[in-house]
């Protein structure tokens, strides 16, 4: 018998739930709340790993991103068929599934990790910041092997973030940037004539046609500044996003220096809009 050698051995996922008996009755759970479970436990495997728990042996990232998912999905299967989110609607499976490997691609991200405050965007602006907001052109295998287990590329043209690259030039994507989306994103978001406010004073955000992501937010921002227009009275309208705006504006300065002016003008807006706010 050959002797067992740790650096041969690899590590897959296999999802096991309990069947449900008829008539069995069960308590609705918060993914929310199972989404902090899954980062503490996440935390706590990271460690166990480094500590040896599975030989003295290295694991390859793909090992450890396959162990960390596997353990947190235990939290999700405990409650499978009754994970429900913030409008009472069930958590799928394949849903379930891209949140967590999102989360544990951040936690295990040395280089460049995502700020907190960016932890429960979509995946198709997950995957555009951490793997294409530096490219103009990214090459096939590199998206996949970046959506694995998040997404299908597919999802990502859809979504209006790239598209297929031109013939001849070997199997690649190119990357839109945000002024190629700028009159997309306005039809998009199809801006009404006439500002409505709440009872509370607060500006609705604008009607949207078709999904709206993350990513496009700080899009129409990014071109509305390159191309010298006005952006207070969006600002006003993502008045809700501008946590998640200005730590996604300060992580794109980081990554991308071709977009460091945009960037700035609209870190300087929402900064003195922070200011006013606050008196």
């Amino acid at each position: 018998m050959y002797g067992f050698i740790p650096k041969l051995a690899a590590y897959d996922l296999i999802h096991i739930c309990r069947r449900k008996l008829e008539g069995q009755k069960t308590q609705n759970r918060s993914w929310a709340g199972i989404r902090q479970e899954i980062r503490r436990k996440a935390r706590e495997e990271i460690k166990a790993i480094e500590a040896g728990r599975y030989g003295n042996e290295p694991l390859s990232p793909a090992d450890v991103n396959i162990i960390l998912i596997g353990k947190c999905l235990e939290l999700y299967s405990r409650h499978y068929g009754a994970v429900v989110d913030h409008e009472g609607n069930e958590v799928k499976l394949k849903d379930a599934l891209e949140e967590i490997r999102m989360m544990v691609d951040q936690l295990v991200t040395t280089e460049e990790p995502l700020p907190s405050e960016l932890a429960d965007i979509d995946p198709e602006s997950y995957v555009y910041l951490t793997c294409l907001c530096d490219r103009k052109e990214v090459k096939s295998d590199d998206v996949h092997k970046a959506t694995r287990g998040i997404l299908e590329p597919d999802s990502l043209i859809k979504a209006g973030i790239m598209i297929k690259g031109r013939a001849g030039r070997g199997r690649s994507y190119e990357v839109k940037q945000p002024s190629e989306r700028f009159h997309a994103l306005l039809e998009k978001f199809n801006p009404p004539k006439q500002e409505q406010q709440t009872l509370f004073g607060e500006l609705n955000l604008p009607k949207t046609k078709n999904k709206v992501y993350f990513i496009d937010y700080v899009h129409l921002l990014m071109a509305l500044a390159e191309g010298g227009e006005n952006i207070v009275p969006w600002l006003e309208r993502f008045r809700g996003e501008t946590p998640r705006l200005r730590a996604a504006c300060e992580y794109l300065m980081s990554r991308n220096k071709g977009f460091t002016s945009s960037l700035k003008k609209i870190l300087g807006l929402i900064d003195i809009g922070s200011l006013f706010s606050t008196r």
